[in-house]
């Protein structure tokens, strides 16, 4: 894996990247009292977090913030498709059944595309603008 992609790995499965989808689903868990395997999420959402974002530097990601919103609304339906279909999410820890249950196929989309744009996109830009400026000494 070359230094682009493994730090865009790192970056995209960091704390500050992965905080608000950890921080929401722990939340919704404890109020629902649902019987849900939070380590399990709590280990796959920043590995596929890192993952995809690896992916899409490796596909030539441009360095802009619609690129990121972009990418980070792909990612929010592939995220709340393996939610709702595989995993039963809305139903099991947001309580959501019948048709309202594909309200996450909605949500995901708008909260990853934030979470992308907002968080990763601009963290990004710092963290790699520090090693620029380190590598230059």
């Amino acid at each position: 894996m070359s230094n682009s992609k493994l730090r865009a790995f790192i970056i995209a499965s960091s704390l500050p990247v992965t905080i608000w989808p950890l921080a929401g689903l722990g939340i919704a868990v404890t109020r629902s009292g649902a019987d849900f395997n939070f380590a399990i999420a709590a280990v796959l959402i920043p590995l596929l977090f890192g993952t995809f974002h690896a992916i899409s530097i490796a596909l030539g990601l441009p360095n802009s913030r619609k690129a990121y919103l972009i990418v980070g609304a792909l990612l929010g339906l592939v995220m709340s498709s393996i939610g709702t279909f595989g995993a039963n999410i809305p139903e099991t820890v947001y309580g959501l059944t019948d048709n309202r249950k594909y309200l996450a196929l909605l949500g995901g989309p708008l909260f990853y595309a934030f979470v992308w744009g907002l968080v990763l996109w601009p963290l990004e830009k710092m963290v790699l603008n520090a090693w620029a400026v380190k590598n230059a000494e």
